[in-house]
């Protein structure tokens, strides 16, 4: 029935307050979800990567009494990485607070809003703002191979960064031919380009709508699925059903999941591929994606100080005219192996 109120129209009438309506975008954090990211604090806002390229040199037979030079030296190089910087401002006046009813109690009718309140919901929106601008620059990096920072502040293209090329594969899920076939072609893609001394066996794929639901429903995806259900059924009833989760076990609470050909396929939404495109990358390589954090440039307490990803001050104004609120964060997604990340549309004939 709600709360029986004045009508603020009519003081003469009754009016009930009831339940309200708040809109609240979708939150997205698939990126921040799958964990792929690891932070490294810098204490300034520039990282010098060293780049070396060991020789797969290999000796050749020579006549005795002679010396060759050892023409299989490393190559060497470094990378100049600047950190963007991201900040905002914001203020708690005093005709925020003062004649008005407090939001989570509008219902009630009556209850003040207070200083804290207000302060309360601000910084709840504020950082909810910084975890979507590092979703977003998580997402552009493994989408782009490219660093966020859409005013042009710094740019960097991790491809032209490294000299490489973006590899692109087809994905044929045509029914009658078999899927494993082209996605053995992407993994060996990425095993052949990736140059970290040993072949990446765990591979994770975000993939669009269409071809996510054309793969599930694939006959040998079917027949697989079939096959490892027997299989299970069989374990449990001789008791060797092993105790451990199912690779994407915990992602797929939140998001749909396939597990097939060696890789963890997840769907999304439009707002992250098309509906038919796929990327592919390995997630047992330790530095395949980082996120690069500075020190803030606001206070003197960050200098020669390991960087926070957040930052967050508040001040009471000298005059009490206001209270100011300062939120800023400074980093840079990054990938040293861009080469690693295979791109490619797929195919339903």
């Amino acid at each position: 029935m709600g709360i029986k109120t004045k009508d603020p129209l009519n003081l003469n009438e009754w009016v009930n307050l009831t339940d309200g309506v708040e809109y609240l975008p979708v939150r997205r954090s698939l990126f921040t979800d799958l964990g792929l990211f690891v932070e490294e604090p810098l204490d300034s806002n520039t990282a010098i990567l060293p780049i070396t390229t060991v020789s797969d040199y290999v000796m050749v037979d020579i006549p005795y009494g002679t010396r060759v030079k050892n023409t299989g030296a490393n190559g060497k190089a470094t990378l100049r990485l600047a950190v963007p910087h991201f900040g905002e401002e914001d203020a708690v006046r005093p005709l925020d607070v003062k004649a008005k009813i407090a939001v989570e109690d509008f219902q009630l009718g009556s209850r003040p809003e207070t200083l804290n309140n207000v302060i309360e919901r601000k910084q709840k929106q504020h950082r909810q703002t910084m975890v979507n601008t590092h979703e977003k620059a998580m997402k552009q990096l493994v989408v782009d191979g490219t660093a966020y920072a859409p005013n042009g502040t710094i740019l960097c293209n991790y491809f032209t960064a490294f000299g490489a090329t973006p590899s692109t594969i087809g994905l044929d899920l045509a029914p009658d031919v078999d899927p494993t076939l082209s996605i053995q072609a992407i993994k060996d893609d990425i095993a052949d380009n990736f140059k970290g001394g040993y072949t990446p066996s765990q591979y994770t794929a975000i993939i669009g709508r269409t071809a996510f639901d054309a793969l599930k429903s694939h006959p040998f995806v079917v027949e697989n699925s079939r096959q490892i259900q027997d299989r299970q059924s069989l374990e449990i009833l001789t008791g060797t059903l092993g105790t451990d989760a199912p690779v994407g076990a915990n992602l797929g609470k939140m998001y749909q999941v396939l597990d097939f050909g060696g890789v963890l396929w997840i769907r999304v939404d439009t707002t992250v591929l098309p509906v038919s495109e796929y990327h592919m990358f390995p997630t047992d390589i330790p530095d395949m994606f980082k996120i690069f954090t500075a020190p803030s440039d606001m206070t003197f307490d960050s200098i020669d100080q390991p960087a926070q990803l957040e930052y967050y001050w508040e001040k009471m104004e000298a005059d009490r005219t206001g209270l100011s609120m300062v939120y800023e964060t400074n980093f840079l997604c990054g990938t040293l192996w861009p080469k690693a990340i295979v791109k490619g549309t797929a195919t339903y004939a």
